[in-house]
């Protein structure tokens, strides 16, 4: 039996795992404020699904995936010499994420996910 008083140990707490924030925490990205991150996330899901692959990403939502990459862990990486444009293409894995073309023509796709976690 263990002491009521002893913190409990369980294999989360021994693994070390990056904070996140917590899904109900409410988003203001890029103009846009959603109360969850399930909402923020249901709505670039929209965006990356609603152009055809390899379309260039105009205004309004240019800027939103602005703001959005910004927030990511790796920003100033992903970022580079700086943002030309968004496009959705196919990922390693098959599905559709994002791509930033930097303004020297090279391009890095990025996690949305890490972006709204703020985590690694």
């Amino acid at each position: 039996m263990s002491n009521v008083n002893e913190p409990r140990t369980s294999r989360t707490a021994k693994t070390s795992r990056p904070s996140r924030k917590p899904r109900g925490i409410s988003h203001t990205i890029g103009g846009h404020t959603f109360p969850t991150t399930t909402a923020a996330e249901e709505f670039i899901q929209t965006l990356l699904h609603a152009r055809p692959l390899r379309e260039i990403v105009a205004e309004p939502d240019h800027s939103f995936l602005c703001d959005l990459l910004s927030r990511h862990p790796d920003a100033a990486e992903k970022i580079g010499t700086g943002v030309r444009h968004f496009t959705a293409e196919p990922s390693k894995g098959g599905k559709r994420c994002f791509y930033v073309t930097r303004v020297d023509d090279s391009k890095m796709d990025f996690s949305t996910g890490k972006c709204l976690r703020g985590n690694k």
